[in-house]
């Protein structure tokens, strides 16, 4: 008997499927004033874009499972954070 694809009998082979995750990211760059205040100006897409990015992006990551795919979005999640 089948419930469908979130509703299966058997979601526990769904996890040892190949998972893709896709982190959205919003990039705001801002000057950190000598007090150690921020400022509340963001700089702008255009000044961005002459160092080559955009202030939204996307990351992808995929593993051959669920638990190894959450494994990996977390250790370079951890990486960026450095």
């Amino acid at each position: 008997m089948t419930f469908g694809y979130f509703g299966s009998k058997n979601s526990l082979d769904r996890r040892l499927y190949p998972h893709m995750a896709v982190v959205h990211m919003s990039i705001e760059l801002r000057k950190i004033e000598p007090d150690g205040s921020i400022d509340y100006k963001i700089v702008s897409q255009k000044a961005l874009s002459r160092y080559g990015i955009q202030p939204n992006t996307q990351l992808v990551f995929s593993a051959p499972s669920e638990a190894e795919c959450i494994k990996v979005i977390k250790d370079k999640l951890e990486k960026i954070n450095e």
